[in-house]
């Protein structure tokens, strides 16, 4: 879903995109899974504030996803970002 929710975002389809959003949020079961997927569909929105809060609340709850941040492309819109460095110093990964 957020694959799809990305590239209706990034074709400027944004109330797409959002209810996509929204449908992720009520999958509370699925809750580190959801925050991924919502940070990739609000990048592609153009939302980083939204991105980085969602990364942040991965970091948190221990997702797998944080050994992928060094490498994944989709985030390359906040890497330069003083709050995406640190998440990233704070996983351990080398600078």
């Amino acid at each position: 879903m957020a694959a799809v929710g990305h590239g209706l975002a990034m074709s400027g389809r944004k109330a797409e995109a959002l209810k996509i959003i929204r449908e992720l949020q009520g999958r509370s079961h699925e809750r580190v899974c959801a925050l991924v997927q919502h940070r990739t569909i609000y990048l592609g929105l153009g939302m980083k504030d939204e991105a980085l809060q969602y990364l942040e609340k991965a970091y948190s709850e221990g997702s797998y996803y944080m050994i992928h941040l060094k490498v994944e492309p989709i985030l390359d819109p906040v890497r330069a970002d003083s709050r995406f460095t640190d998440i990233v110093r704070r996983v351990g990964h080398s600078q």
